[in-house]
């Protein structure tokens, strides 16, 4: 049997033998490649955005609940001074006392006009927030006794009992909070009022 020359053994057929397997194989591979990466920077980019979004809602919570902590204070300073709560939030009265509420319906805060002049405004310096947190405190009853029906000891026994809403924005206009608490403060005695 003739040897074959070892030129045709080393070295692949002749090109009019090849398909073009090798050409379709690399550019399947390519899309796919090409499918992975765009499918990742989609998946980084939503993460990004999410990311963002919770940053922005941290935001505007701490800044509710600083709008929380001064109402608070404004409940503790008129606790002794219940006439400084009116219907209309003082709206029309003297501007420290602005944001103080009687007892007002359910869910008040849903038709409440925040940029009134009846809520007050904590001012901030340096934050990153669209606007300035905003918050009323509505005087809602006096308490005599617990939930379990046992009279309360104190100061006279009684409790005031006040809710007090903050609203504050995040970094945008997407983010909004509106969070309430119940505040409970022993009634004054006499010689305090």
């Amino acid at each position: 049997m003739p040897k074959m020359p070892l030129r045709n053994r080393a070295f692949p057929p002749p090109r009019r033998q090849q398909h073009g397997f090798i050409l379709i194989t690399t550019l399947i591979f390519l899309v796919v490649l090409t499918l992975f990466v765009l499918s990742s920077v989609r998946t980084g980019t939503l993460q990004l955005r999410m990311v963002g979004n919770l940053a922005d809602r941290g935001v505007a919570f701490e800044n509710a609940d600083l709008a929380i902590r001064a109402g608070e204070l404004q409940a503790y300073g008129y606790s002794h001074n219940l006439l400084a709560f009116t219907a209309d939030c003082n709206k029309n009265g003297n501007a420290t006392r602005r944001g103080l509420c009687l007892d007002l319906s359910n869910n008040y805060w849903k038709t409440y006009q925040w940029n009134d002049n009846a809520s007050m405004t904590v001012p901030l310096k340096n934050s990153e927030a669209v606007s300035q947190p905003r918050f009323y405190v509505e005087w809602m009853n006096e308490v005599k006794k617990n939930i379990l029906g046992q009279e309360l000891k104190g100061s006279g026994g009684n409790v005031y009992v006040f809710s007090v809403v903050g609203r504050a924005q995040g970094k945008t206009n997407q983010s909004l909070v509106i969070a309430e608490e119940i505040v409970a403060i022993p009634k004054p005695s006499q010689q305090q009022q």
